[in-house]
C-alpha cells in the first residue's frame, strides 16, 4: 500500500524537512561523539554543541516551506553564517568535524545560481583536502574525507530539493487538468461563434427592422418576421450541429489522449482495451465517461496509478477506471447534481448503468456498462438529449467534473 506521505502535497514537504533534520542531527551527533573521544574541556564541548545547534537551525531554515520564497534573497547570508560554523571548530575538533563542510556545499547548491553554486561547491570540497594537510592526515585519509564531504553535500541538496520538486509536480498536475477543461471550453465557444455569429447578427438586424416597420408597413414586417423565424431555425440547427459533433467521440481516440495526459502528469497508466466495434452512440457515451473520469482523476485525486479497462461480454460493453490517491471517503449524496449524474442519465437512456465509489482497498472505481447495440430510436433520443443540453449550457459540458473524492 502506498504511503499517504506520497499522496498529500502538504505532508511530503514536511516529511522531507523531517528527513533533513534527522540526517543533520545524525551528523552532528557523530561530530559530538568524535569530539568527546578527545576528552575536550567543558567550554569546548559546549561551544561545539552551540555551533551544531546553529548549523542545524540554519540548514532547516533553507528548506522550510514558509522561507522558500525568501531563499534566493537571504540564502547568501545564511551561507556566510554557516561558513565559520563549519570551519572554526576544526581548530579543536580535528577530524571529528570533517563531515560538517558538506552542509555548506549542499546549501550553496540550493540557494546560489548554478555557476556560483558549483564554484562554491568545488571550493568547499577542495578545502577539505587543505584542512587535512594542515591536520597532517595521510593521502588516503585526505581523499576519503573529500569524497565523504562531496557525498554529504549532494545528499543534503537532493533531500532539500525533493520538497520543492514534489510540490511542483502537484501544481503541474492541477494545471494540466485546468488547461484541459479550458481548452475544451474555448473550442466549444469557437464553434458556436463561427456557426452562430452570422445568424444571430442577422436576427438582431431584422428584428430592429421589424420594430420600425410594424406600425407603418405591417405586410413587410410580416415578411421580415418570416425571415427572422427562418434564421432562428437555422441557428437552432447550428447549435445542434455543434453539440452533435461534440458528442460524436471515439473511445479509441480518448484512450490515446488519456494515456498521453496521464503520462504527462506522471501517473502510471495500465490500459487494456479489447472492444473492437461499437455503434456511434455507445462509442460516444463511453468516450465521454472516459474523458470525465480522467479529468476528475487529475483534478480531484493525488493519483499515482490509474487502470483503464474496456471489454465487451454478453452483449454489453464495460469501461472501468480505477485510481488511487483518494482524498476522503465518498458519500452517495455527494454525487447529486454532478457530472456523474449526467453520465448516469445518458447510460440509462441507452439501457446501461454507471457505478462509482471507493473500493475496500481504498481506490476509487468508476464502471460504465452499455449495450453494444440497441434500437435506432433510442440512439436518436441520446443525440437529442445531448443537443438540448448543449443549448442550455454551452461550454459547460466540457468543464463539468464530478465532485467526488477520486475523480
Amino acid at each position: 500500500m502506498k504511503s499517504r506521505f506520497l499522496q498529500d502535497p502538504d505532508l511530503v514537504p514536511r516529511f522531507t524537512t523531517l528527513i533533513v533534520l534527522v540526517v543533520t542531527i545524525g551528523f552532528c551527533t557523530v561530530a559530538v561523539f568524535n569530539l568527546w573521544r578527545r576528552d575536550p574541556s567543558l567550554p569546548v564541548l559546549i561551544g561545539a554543541i552551540a555551533c551544531l545547534t546553529l548549523l542545524t537551525a540554519l540548514q532547516i531554515s533553507l528548506i522550510a516551506a514558509r522561507t522558500r520564497p525568501l531563499r534566493r534573497r537571504w540564502g547568501p547570508y545564511v551561507l556566510l553564517a554557516q561558513t565559520p560554523l563549519v570551519y572554526v571548530p576544526f581548530i579543536v575538533a580535528d577530524n571529528g568535524w570533517v563531515g560538517m563542510p558538506g552542509f555548506l556545499a549542499g546549501s550553496a547548491l540550493l540557494v546560489l545560481r548554478p555557476v556560483y553554486a558549483w564554484t562554491v561547491f568545488a571550493i568547499v570540497s577542495l578545502s577539505i583536502g587543505g584542512v587535512q594537510l594542515l591536520l597532517h592526515s595521510g593521502l588516503l585519509d585526505t581523499i576519503y574525507f573529500m569524497i565523504s564531504s562531496v557525498i554529504t553535500s549532494l545528499m543534503v541538496y537532493g533531500l532539500s530539493r525533493l520538497s520543492d520538486l514534489v510540490r511542483e509536480v502537484h501544481e503541474a498536475r492541477a494545471e494540466l487538468a485546468r488547461l484541459a477543461v479550458t481548452q475544451e471550453r474555448l473550442r466549444f465557444a469557437r464553434d458556436l461563434h463561427d456557426l452562430l455569429g452570422y445568424s444571430l447578427s442577422a436576427i438582431t438586424l431584422k428584428s430592429e427592422l421589424v420594430y420600425r416597420l410594424v406600425d407603418r408597413h405591417p405586410a413587410r414586417a410580416k415578411r421580415e418576421l418570416e425571415q427572422v423565424l427562418e434564421l432562428a431555425r437555422q441557428a437552432l440547427a447550428d447549435v445542434r450541429e455543434v453539440s452533435t459533433s461534440y458528442r460524436q467521440m471515439s473511445l479509441g481516440a480518448e484512450c490515446a489522449s488519456a494515456r498521453s495526459v496521464l503520462s504527462a502528469a506522471d501517473i502510471h497508466v495500465d490500459m487494456a482495451v479489447s472492444i473492437q466495434e461499437l455503434n456511434g452512440a455507445a462509442n460516444t457515451v463511453l468516450a465521454t465517461v472516459l474523458r470525465e473520469g480522467i479529468t476528475n482523476v487529475l483534478r480531484h485525486s493525488k493519483a499515482q496509478r490509474c487502470e483503464i479497462r474496456a471489454a465487451s461480454a454478453d452483449g454489453k460493453a464495460c469501461l472501468t477506471i480505477v485510481n488511487d490517491g483518494v482524498r476522503r471517503p465518498q458519500h452517495p449524496s455527494e454525487r447529486k447534481g454532478t457530472g456523474i449524474d449526467n453520465l448516469d442519465q445518458r447510460l440509462e437512456i441507452l439501457g446501461g448503468s454507471l457505478e462509482a465509489g471507493v473500493r475496500e482497498d481504498g481506490r476509487f472505481q468508476l464502471v460504465a456498462r452499455v449495450p453494444v447495440s440497441f434500437p435506432d430510436d433510442r440512439a436518436a433520443t441520446v443525440a437529442e438529449d445531448g443537443s438540448q443540453e448543449a443549448e442550455s449550457v454551452p461550454g459547460e459540458t466540457a468543464g463539468k467534473t464530478a465532485d467526488h473524492t477520486a475523480a
